[in-house]
């Protein structure tokens, strides 16, 4: 009695003794986090637990999924107690036999009677082919027809021309026939052969078809529960073959706010179908590894390290403010400061930390971006680009104009930007349009040093500049030995605009870096002049129609064995 007793107990609670319960769970992707490179997708699905373990089975995940990436947690107090990827071999179900119709079969007989039938009356037909070939054969190889018989008797002669001729005409009008008759049939014959193999082929690939088995890639969750439950599944793991792009759109009337469309471009071939998906898209570099980073030894003394002369620091001592200004100013990697200029020469731990720093990898990892979609998208795994907005913004600008009738007379549309850090751009293209026309693109590179923005809207025909050399005079020295030239170069702006503007603008005069030859500035009409790039610059306030004159003059002075342009 007890030994039925323990029996019982086993097929009532398999569950006891450790027996785990296994089931495929139906999930779809419910979100994903799309990162530059790669994503991160979350799945769930719901099922009921049996009190103890339990084995739930995520059916097509992606293919390209880091198995060391796959977390999961369940809900109503059940524990995780093991993930794992697997992959498993569908085998295709056996196939029935269809039903040919009926119409086909019909005709699959008929056609193995008719060939049958064809088959006998062709070889009657080639044997009567075969029967007057051998009789005319007969005909003429006969001595008589040859003249190798008796030759003394003239009838005898003549009655077998006779008959040669009449016989052989038979012959031969019976052979045509014949022969027609056998090409018909023949014709008749192979085409009743082709149509049935046709049938045939017909008939076995309805009855077996071909299913290759699949291979499904799955995410096996061992879970423990304690009592019989409910739960949600969740899983989510990173995977590969999708990212996203950022671009940007710029519209601006010169008059107001401008107005910034942050755009994103989103693709997948994960092998997943992403259907009414909640998107977050982020900068992180999902490539990082969970270790704790550390610093090396940042030795400021390196004699190969030099700081710059317009920065002022007690004891030598660089913040990590100033780190992250010069990163910004886009710095060579194999470049040092000597007597503030920039020099190149190889590379130090300090350049090579200001290099990653610049990097868009680097800036990205620093500084983690999500911007989270409000809108769902289906993104289909066809690699397919999926356009969308991320969000709109107005950006605080002051419009400016700009020109430098030295290289180009036309004047541009400036607009300076303001307040843009809190705006989390990142490099990439941006579409421009003013008045509600597209008129180019540019490319928004908010690694800068200052805090303003520049972006160039459009060409202003409405302001015209024009430049040109008035005196050039040489002047040589009493010994002779130097030569001394005073260049005086004139610029006229005219505003042809119905409203005042306010513009910027720009000339320069020579440097030199070269012994012997020095530049001076004479008259330069209240510029402001950069003495490391010989920049002058000119911020003027221009009336409607109002023409303004302005002219510098500076003198070269250099040996007159040199060629100076």
């Amino acid at each position: 009695m007890k030994n039925s007793i323990i029996i019982i107990a086993l097929f009532i609670s398999p569950s006891l003794f450790g027996v785990e319960n296994e089931k495929i769970i139906t999930s779809k992707v419910k979100s994903a986090t799309v990162f530059l490179k790669g994503a991160q997708v979350f799945r769930q699905g719901r099922t009921s637990l049996k009190p103890g373990t339990n084995k739930i089975i995520f059916d097509d995940v992606s293919p390209f999924l880091n198995p060391k990436s796959i977390q999961a947690s369940a809900s109503n107090g059940a524990l995780i107690l093991d993930v794992k990827h697997t992959i498993f071999y569908k085998e295709p179900k056996a196939q029935k036999p269809q039903i040919i119709p009926e119409r086909i079969q019909k005709e699959i007989n008929g056609l193995n009677d008719s060939i049958l039938i064809k088959q006998y009356e062709l070889n009657m037909v080639t044997t009567l082919k075969n029967n007057f070939l051998n009789e005319k054969k007969l005909i003429i190889n006969n001595k008589v027809m040859r003249g190798e018989g008796r030759n003394d008797s003239l009838e005898v002669l003549i009655k077998a021309v006779n008959f040669y001729r009449e016989r052989l005409g038979e012959i031969e009008a019976k052979l045509f026939k014949v022969k027609v008759k056998e090409h018909k049939l023949s014709n008749n014959f192979n085409k009743m052969k082709e149509r049935l193999a046709e049938l045939k082929r017909y008939n076995h690939n309805i009855a077996q078809p071909v299913v290759s088995s699949r291979k499904i890639h799955r995410v096996v969750i061992t879970v423990n529960s304690e009592v019989a439950a409910s739960s949600t599944i969740k899983v989510n793991y990173l995977v590969d073959n999708a990212g996203w792009h950022p671009s940007y759109d710029l519209r601006a009337s010169g008059k107001e706010e401008i107005s910034l469309t942050y755009k994103a471009t989103v693709f997948q071939k994960t092998g997943e179908n992403w259907d009414d998906v909640k998107l977050t898209l982020s900068t992180y570099n999902q490539n990082c590894s969970f270790t704790i980073p550390t610093l090396p030894t940042w030795d400021l003394f390196d004699k190969k390290t030099r700081i710059p002369k317009h920065q002022s620091f007690s004891s030598g001592y660089m913040s990590l403010d100033t780190v992250m200004i010069m990163s910004n100013a886009n710095i060579p990697q194999e470049a040092r400061f000597d007597n503030g200029k920039l020099q190149l020469e190889q590379a130090t731990p300090v350049d090579d930390f200001l290099a990653a720093l610049s990097n868009n990898q680097m800036q990205s990892s620093l500084n983690n971006i999500e911007f989270n979609i409000e809108q769902r998208y289906s993104i289909q795994p066809d690699g397919q680009e999926v356009l969308m907005v991320v969000k709109n913004e107005k950006l605080k600008s002051n419009f400016e104009y700009f020109g430098i009738p030295k290289v180009n007379t036309d004047a541009f549309l400036l607009a300076k930007i303001t307040d843009w850090e809190d705006m989390n751009l990142l490099h990439a293209k941006a579409n421009i349009y003013f008045n509600n026309t597209y008129v180019g693109e540019t490319y928004l590179n908010p690694n800068v040093l200052t805090d303003t923005l520049q972006i160039s809207l459009a060409r202003e025909k409405g302001i015209a500049t024009s430049r040109k050399k008035v005196s050039d005079d040489d002047k040589k020295s009493a010994t002779g030995k130097k030569v001394s030239r005073e260049i005086t170069i004139e610029l006229v702006v005219k505003n042809n605009k119905n409203e005042t503007v306010n513009m910027q603008l720009k000339d320069q005069i020579p440097i030199s870096k070269q012994k012997g030859v020095t530049v001076k500035s004479i008259d330069l009409d209240h510029a402001e002049l950069d003495d490391n790039t010989g920049m002058l610059t000119w911020n003027l306030q221009l009336k409607p129609d109002e023409t303004k004159i302005i002219s510098f003059t500076y003198k070269v002075e250099y040996n007159k064995d040199m060629d100076v342009l």
